[in-house]
C-alpha cells in the first residue's frame, strides 16, 4: 500500500498493491476505486511506481516528498522529486500518525465485520469466520481513506516542520481526535474481546503493529547505492 496527499488534503492518492492480478473476487467487477497493481511479492517495484507517478501527471507542477522510492533516478518534466533519507520518519509527513491512522482504522473494520458475522449465527461456537478478499480489503481501506480529513493531512504537514511555525501540542495529538467519527464504540470492542473473540490485550497491540517491520520493496542493491551517491 503506498498513499499520498498535497499538503492541503485536498488531492488524496492510495495505491494497493496485491499478489493476484486477476482474482476471482474481481469478477464482473469494472473499476475500483483505488489505484491496484500486483506481482509475486506484492512489492513496490521501479515500474510500478513510474507508472503510478505518470498517472498522477497533472498540468501544474509539483515536488514531490518521497520516501523509500525504489526508483530514486526518476525524472519526469512537470515533477520534482526530493527523496528522503531512510531513518528520518520524523521529517516524512504520512509517518505524522497518518499511515498508522489508516492501518488501526481498516483493521477496526476487520474486527466489526468479524463481529457482525458472529451475531448473525446464534450458535457462535460453530460459526465460521468471515473470509476477508482482496477486494473487501481495498472497498474497506478506501472507505478510511476517503474520511481521513484534510485537516488532519495538514496537521501531519505541519509537524513534520513543513509549514512556518513548526509543530505544536494540539498538532501532535491531531490524528487522533481528527478520526474519532472513524473510532469503533468501546462496547464493541469489549464484547469482541471478552466475549466472542479470545484476543489478549498483548495480542491486539500485536494486531496493530503486525506489519510494521514487513519488506514493502526489494533492497536497493550496491550498484544502486553507488548510483545514488554519485
Amino acid at each position: 500500500m503506498m498513499v499520498a496527499a498535497n499538503m492541503s488534503g485536498t488531492i488524496k492518492k492510495l495505491l494497493i498493491i496485491g499478489k493476484s492480478k486477476n482474482s476471482k473476487c474481481f469478477k464482473n467487477v469494472r473499476s475500483l476505486p483505488v489505484d491496484y497493481e500486483s506481482n509475486r511479492k506484492a512489492w513496490m517495484t521501479s515500474d510500478i511506481f513510474i507508472k503510478w507517478v505518470r498517472n498522477c501527471d497533472r498540468e501544474e507542477k509539483i515536488l514531490l516528498l518521497v520516501e523509500n522510492c525504489p526508483s530514486p533516478n526518476l525524472r519526469l518534466e512537470k515533477h520534482n522529486f526530493h527523496f528522503l533519507p531512510p531513518n528520518t520518519s520524523v521529517l516524512q509527513p504520512m509517518d505524522q500518525g497518518i499511515i498508522r491512522a489508516l492501518e488501526s482504522n481498516f483493521r477496526k473494520n476487520v474486527i466489526l465485520k468479524l463481529v457482525a458475522s458472529l451475531d448473525a449465527n446464534e450458535d457462535t461456537s460453530s460459526a465460521k469466520h468471515p473470509k476477508i478478499t482482496i477486494l473487501d480489503a481495498i472497498l474497506m481501506i478506501y472507505d478510511v481513506w476517503n474520511k481521513l480529513k484534510s485537516t488532519t493531512v495538514f496537521n501531519c504537514y505541519k509537524h513534520a516542520g513543513f509549514v512556518r511555525g513548526g509543530p505544536g501540542i494540539a498538532d501532535s495529538i491531531s490524528v487522533a481526535a481528527d478520526n474519532n467519527d472513524d473510532d469503533v464504540p468501546l462496547s464493541v470492542w469489549a464484547r469482541a474481546l471478552k466475549e466472542e473473540l479470545p484476543i489478549e490485550n498483548e495480542k491486539l497491540d500485536q494486531y496493530y503493529s503486525v506489519d510494521d517491520d514487513i519488506a514493502t520493496c526489494e533492497e536497493p542493491t550496491d550498484e544502486n547505492i553507488l548510483q545514488n551517491i554519485i
